[in-house]
């Protein structure tokens, strides 16, 4: 049997049986419940090795950063939480949550502002940054860990254009954006890296940087974010590697970081996740010290 028989006759049954749109409404993305059966599929005409046949190293250490509110910041937040709610209650629960922003463009764009807060920053219709309350929180944190880190360079990881200009200029030693070559990175010249998940996918080799990876902010992707530190922990590595995420306490962070380690998640997910941290905030402030 062909490999395109195994798969489906063409192209459009094959993204009927095992992909859905993706939040663009343009593309694709292959289920993650389909890759396993992909996978059984094709075994009889491919060779996947396991790990420990070509890699013997020690799984990486993850960790985090967890950084704290103003009032100002926190209030700010909120209230952006508070219009995101009224807005999914009408929407149907079982929806993935890359459905959100083609059936209700407006729920996609407040989800996307309350993480743009917890970075600093939002959007205006024009696309153009303006600081929020608490703007350098995240910018703290980062000169906090490079410090700490002594020099070793980092590896950091990024959703929003806004957060690698405020990186690049915060920073002036660091590269913002995928050189063209690697090889002052790879000669451990480069003292920081800031890239997008999506540009450190499949075959780029970044171990030999670095054994630091820093996400400033969490993709919503596991792939992106597994196959991201995972330029790093790769054959050639000679460090244990560090995984490091920045988090704004109860907040739409900590949602980001559940749902990808979970592979996926429906938008009744998100709202029990948000409306469990609002009960846990309520709880502290009643409680008090």
């Amino acid at each position: 049997m062909s490999t395109r028989r195994r798969l489906g006759e063409n192209i459009t049954s094959f993204r009927n049986t095992y992909s859905t749109r993706d939040r663009s409404g343009f593309g694709w993305d292959v289920l993650p419940s389909s890759e396993p059966i992909i996978e059984e599929k094709l075994k009889h005409v491919m060779h996947l090795p396991p790990k420990g046949d070509y890699m013997d190293l020690p799984p990486p250490t993850h960790s985090r950063i967890v950084i704290p509110w103003s009032d100002e910041a926190r209030a700010e937040y909120k209230e952006m939480e508070d219009e995101l709610e009224l807005v999914l209650e009408g929407l149907d629960p079982s929806m993935g949550l890359d459905e959100i922003e083609i059936v209700a463009p407006n729920a996609g764009v407040l989800r996307s502002k309350l993480r743009q807060i917890c970075s600093g920053f939002l959007y205006d219709k024009d696309g153009l940054a303006h600081p929020t309350s608490q703007p350098n929180a995240k910018l703290d944190a980062l000169d906090a860990l490079r410090e700490r880190v002594d020099e070793t360079p980092l590896l950091v990881f990024t959703q929003f254009r806004a957060e690698m200009s405020d990186i690049g200029d915060a920073h002036r030693d660091a590269q913002v954006r995928m050189p063209s070559s690697l090889k002052d990175w790879n000669a451990k010249r480069v003292p920081m890296l800031v890239l997008h998940p999506a540009s450190a996918g499949h075959g780029l080799n970044l171990q030999q940087g670095t054994h630091v990876c820093v996400y400033y902010s969490m993709p919503e992707s596991y792939e992106q974010w597994h196959q991201s530190w995972g330029r790093v922990h790769r054959r050639g590595q000679r460090l244990p590697v560090s995984v490091i995420r920045f988090e704004r306490p109860n907040s739409v962070d900590q949602d980001v970081h559940a749902m990808t380690q979970r592979k996926g998640a429906r938008l009744s997910d998100f709202l029990e996740h948000m409306r469990e941290r609002r009960l846990r905030a309520s709880s502290e402030r009643t409680e008090g010290p």
